[in-house]
């Protein structure tokens, strides 16, 4: 299979797998992937939509807007136990930008249109590295319904 496959190292020391021209081809796929320096975000994604099971509407990068007021674009859109939720994927990323981000999504919390059409603001879920950047998350997101899991807890 060396001929249809290309492989890079992961920042984790795993070895990345991706289909080449050749293997593109042979499956018949014109989705073309090469190493990019967001594989580790891409992989905690992967392993939450794992952990999240039997989530045949997942969706991922869906831009929700107010127009005017506010724009998110989460990792991924997903309903689990009947309830939706909202994927955030913190993977090296500056906290700064988490905190906007988090901000944000308060912001699409306050005006009504989640509540308005489902009853209910979805529930946030991030997946983070470290504990001490699950503990500033949790402070951050005070108000929300919101699950803060450590990668190595999901994966």
């Amino acid at each position: 299979m060396k001929h249809l496959i290309t492989c890079f190292r992961g920042e984790n020391g795993e070895n990345i797998y991706y289909l080449n021209k050749a293997g593109r081809e042979l499956a018949g796929s014109e989705t073309i992937r090469s190493k990019t320096v967001q594989a580790g975000h891409f992989i905690m994604r992967n392993d939450a939509f794992l952990h999240y099971k039997g989530n045949e509407d997942w969706k991922n990068e869906t831009k929700f807007c107010v127009d005017g007021v506010v724009t998110v674009i989460p990792d991924a859109y997903f309903r689990y136990i009947q309830r939706r939720h909202f994927l955030e994927v913190d993977h090296l990323q500056h906290m700064n930008k988490n905190q906007e981000k988090i901000e944000r999504y308060k912001k699409l919390n306050e005006t009504g249109v989640f509540q308005q059409k489902i009853k209910y603001f979805p529930r946030l879920v991030w997946v983070t590295l470290t504990e001490s950047r699950k503990r500033q998350l949790l402070e951050w997101c005070n108000g929300l319904d919101v699950v803060i899991h450590i990668w190595d807890e999901i994966k």
